[in-house]
């Protein structure tokens, strides 16, 4: 799924391809070190820090726990990004 990743380098296009209620894993579209940023998707904005980074390749670690109405409405378009047990009663 196409998503935006805004940091104090800019923003640039990214490919989310994992997300969980604290977090997300996306490739970016340019080379780039990340250390935080605003993850937008959708119409979402979630705010991280980088836990790693190899490459092109990100995981970034929520400052808070999404929402689960976030991961049900992006699970609609994208089924294979949001995974089963993202989707439990875990609470806020």
């Amino acid at each position: 799924m196409g998503a935006r990743l805004k940091t104090v380098s800019g923003w640039q296009e990214v490919r989310l391809f994992d997300l969980s209620r604290s977090g997300a894993q996306f490739v970016l579209s340019r080379p780039d070190k990340v250390r935080d940023g605003t993850l937008t998707w959708l119409r979402i904005d979630a705010f991280g820090g980088a836990v790693w980074q190899k490459g092109d390749r990100v995981g970034l670690e929520f400052d808070r726990v999404i929402p689960l109405p976030y991961l049900v409405e992006t699970r609609k378009l994208a089924p294979g990004i949001v995974h089963e047990e993202s989707l439990g009663a875990d609470s806020d």
